[in-house]
């Protein structure tokens, strides 16, 4: 199985303006490392929004 890339709109938890993303939604550990290791840090999905700085976990939804 592939890992799935998707894009979508985030939305800040300080309510700033919606920005567009790239996220993973399906992982395959055993054909990209580089995920797994995001994953076991902590850091998949893990976007800053360009306007108040906040880092946060995003979905995509």
């Amino acid at each position: 199985m592939k890992s799935i890339k998707n894009e979508a709109a985030a939305r800040c938890p300080n309510h700033c303006e919606p920005f567009d993303v790239e996220y993973w939604s399906l992982v395959s550990a055993d054909q990209d490392p580089d995920l797994k290791t995001a994953i076991l840090g902590g850091e998949l999905n893990l976007v800053q929004c360009p306007e108040c700085g906040a880092f946060f976990i995003t979905t995509g939804i």
